[in-house]
């Protein structure tokens, strides 16, 4: 259960990463703007969507091994640590919409 525990922090980190990242870029696109280079803006906006992508593609990747564990017959996801890492997941949600509306929004 260690090792599991393990493997859906790294997952969980490598979450906030790109989100963290994401929402950094966006901000450096909406300055580029200010200052008057909207061809830079887009070039960053566009690498901050690719690392809201691989935001999506990580959920995915931390979805699939939760059910790897339910299906091994770990109850894990279901006892009070996997309900504080679903509202955890559902927080992560919640920023990946709001930088993605920002990255958007340019």
């Amino acid at each position: 259960m260690e090792n599991e525990k393990k493997i859906m922090r790294i997952l969980i980190q490598m979450q906030n990463d790109d989100l963290n990242d994401a929402d950094e870029l966006a901000d450096y696109a909406a300055k580029a703007k200010m200052a008057g280079d909207e061809q830079v803006a887009q070039k960053i906006a566009a690498r901050a969507k690719e690392r809201t992508a691989h935001y999506a593609e990580d959920e995915k990747m931390f979805r699939d091994y939760v059910e790897k564990m339910k299906s091994a017959g770990d109850n894990a996801p279901e006892s009070v640590q996997g309900q504080c890492l679903a509202m955890m997941l559902e927080a992560q949600r919640d920023r990946y919409h709001m930088v993605r509306s920002k990255i958007e929004s340019m």
